[in-house]
């Protein structure tokens, strides 16, 4: 679905009600509970529980990418330190 974003950090969502391409790159489920008049107790309790799926999603990917790297740095050893340096660094945030 389409939307415009408006207010400070994108807070404000305006959905248009409109089919487009592409994937959305983060979750708008607090921009409809907040339009639902959802308690902002509710909804400040529901944003932290985001936050932190968001970040332990982040970490999963980052190792999954990780263990990718390595596999390749494991099968082309001839290509040098260059993808080990960069699997560590991964591994490192």
């Amino acid at each position: 679905m389409r939307f415009t974003e408006s207010g400070e950090e994108s807070e404000d969502i305006t959905f248009l009600y409109q089919v487009g391409e592409g994937v959305a790159h983060r979750s708008y489920g607090l921009n409809v509970a907040k339009l639902a008049n959802v308690p902002r107790t509710v909804l400040e309790v529901a944003a932290i529980k985001s936050k932190e799926m968001e970040e332990e999603a982040g970490r999963k990917r980052l190792e999954s990418l990780a263990r990718m790297l390595s596999g390749l740095s494991q099968k082309e050893a001839a290509q040098g330190d260059a993808l080990e340096q960069l699997v560590a660094g991964i591994e490192q945030l």
